[in-house]
């Protein structure tokens, strides 16, 4: 994930196996169209380097998959990265570690536990299935079918696939390429030791042009010493432990939410939307645990006196936008596009992604032709870049929880990110055509008039830390318009998704071609 990769090598949802007996000698494997047969995929490393991961694709049950364990780095180095290491910048060897953390949930003999059918209970919550999945579903498929369930949140952390582990380390810097592998957890990670310097050196796409400093070590933990890390997202972080001694350990803590959706989080760490947060007394605010054994050995050379090092010297801004209009200047293309909540047949939460341009509403989720609404998968492609374009992508969360957005082929960049505003008053996951002129229209400015315009684009917000690196993921919250570009520089076919598995099993997923028209 992540990866620059021609499209029949891209791994799509559709590009699966079956253990049909239509396969060589009337058995084994079958590939869906042509039977099964050797073959060579043809990953070209191409890129810069940076923490990348493959998982399981799979239509309708990746969130299975990735969880019963299919999924794993893929670490490129380039000689950037390697002539950083070999003048001490950065750490290399046995200091540079992949950390991939996952929630997890477990029966009383050790399986793993997943919630599917009317009775199993939801971790964490005083629910059963039954409580998120209508009674028409099971009068329909019969009170044994199971269900998918809008998210999942285990009680339990792993860390490369062990609870709650240990890691020894020296009193130096060491670097931790952490990736939250998770079905719906967002993690807000911190030290329990403010003497831990933890700085961010790079993002999904690789290194950023300097350092930044999460948390300056100086033994006050402070508001703001935080990093987000929302599922499908890859953060690289540098942890200075050579303000410890020998016998010190250190926790790395979660204070994200507990067992609900996450709705964003304020500049000093407080969670938005009334979520509740996990405590270090929590299982799931607890992920690991560090234990200085010796003094240091190794020391990262981030800063240069008061300066940071560079660290991509050929970082280009992609997203730069010089008159200030909104609009990145390399961007040939606008696309408006919009993350919904709706339901099903069966009244069960079903969340997708659409059109939000100014114009018709659609009235299925099956029409593209209309201008703004939700679109199922199986609905005709509408984003359809040129191959060699460059497109801004405004992506408006109509939602009341948080996605994380994730494009496969393209790293982009934040372009900018805005407050916007609407009204929803029938609850159908679609803002109201208040104008009643029977199309959406949007307006500027923080003070909506919902007889001028149905939605409302509002100030400038800050953007993280995380969020100004190359991504592939980049999470938008609700009420919330995130602006990327991109460049598609491969044909074929690809994908879009809501990394929430949970939610990219149950539709919020659509297709991506670049079109090669010479």
């Amino acid at each position: 994930m992540g990866g620059h990769t021609a499209s029949a090598f891209d791994g799509l949802p559709e590009q699966w196996f079956t253990q049909s007996k239509s396969g060589p000698g009337g058995k084994g494997p079958r590939e869906v169209g042509p039977d099964f047969v050797s073959s060579t995929a043809e990953y070209p490393n191409d890129q810069q380097a940076a923490t990348l991961w493959y998982h399981d694709h799979a239509l309708g049950i990746t969130r299975l998959n990735v969880y019963a364990g299919l999924a794993g780095f893929y670490l490129l180095k380039d000689d950037e990265r390697l002539e950083l290491e070999d003048r001490g910048v950065l750490p290399s060897g046995s200091y540079d570690l992949g950390m991939a953390i996952q929630d997890r949930a477990f029966t009383a003999d050790g399986q793993l536990y997943y919630p599917a059918y009317k009775n199993d209970p939801l971790n964490g919550a005083d629910q059963t299935v039954a409580d998120v999945v209508p009674q028409a579903f099971f009068d329909t498929y019969g009170e044994d079918a199971p269900s998918i369930v809008p998210e999942f949140f285990g009680d339990t952390i792993l860390v490369n696939g062990m609870v709650w582990p240990n890691l020894n380390v020296t009193a130096g810097s060491y670097e931790f390429r952490i990736l939250n592998g998770s079905d719906s957890r967002f993690y807000v990670l911190t030290a329990s030791n403010p003497a831990v310097a933890i700085y961010l050196v790079g993002t999904d796409g690789g290194l950023l042009p300097h350092a930044v400093t999460i948390s300056d070590g100086d033994g006050e933990q402070e508001t703001g010493e935080f990093v987000l890390v929302a599922p499908g997202d890859r953060v690289e972080l540098v942890f200075d432990f050579s303000r410890l001694s020998a016998g010190d350990t250190v926790k790395l803590l979660n204070s994200g939410p507990l067992f609900e959706p996450f709705k964003g989080v304020a500049a000093d760490g407080q969670l938005l939307g009334d979520a509740e947060a996990a405590t270090a007394d929590d299982p799931v605010g607890n992920i690991m645990q560090f234990t200085v054994t010796s003094g240091v050995t190794f020391h990262a050379e981030l800063f240069d006196g008061a300066d940071a090092v560079l660290l991509a010297a050929n970082f280009s801004r992609l997203a730069a936008d010089e008159n200030g209009d909104g609009v990145a200047d390399a961007a040939s293309n606008i696309r408006n596009l919009g993350l919904f909540e709706g339901a099903d047949q069966f009244g069960r939460v079903t969340p997708m992604l659409g059109k939000a341009e100014p114009g018709t509403i659609t009235t299925s989720d099956e029409d593209a032709t209309a201008d703004f609404g939700p679109l199922s998968y199986n609905a005709e492609a509408t984003e359809r870049p040129l191959l060699g374009s460059t497109e801004q992508w405004n992506i408006f969360n109509f939602t009341a929880d948080t996605h994380p957005v994730h494009l496969h082929l393209a790293q982009y960049q934040v372009v900018e990110k805005r407050e916007i505003f609407f009204l929803d008053e029938d609850e159908n996951g679609v803002p109201d055509d208040t104008t009643g002129d029977g199309n959406i229209s949007y307006g500027v400015g923080s003070s909506p008039d919902y007889a001028a315009a149905d939605i409302w684009i509002g100030d400038l917000m800050a953007l993280r830390p995380e969020e100004t690196g190359w991504q592939d993921t980049v999470h938008v919250d609700p009420n919330t318009m995130m602006s990327l570009v991109a460049t598609f520089d491969l044909p074929g076919e690809y994908v879009w998704h809501c990394h929430i598995l949970s939610h990219e099993d149950n539709e919020m997923m659509r297709p991506l071609i670049v079109d090669n028209l010479v």
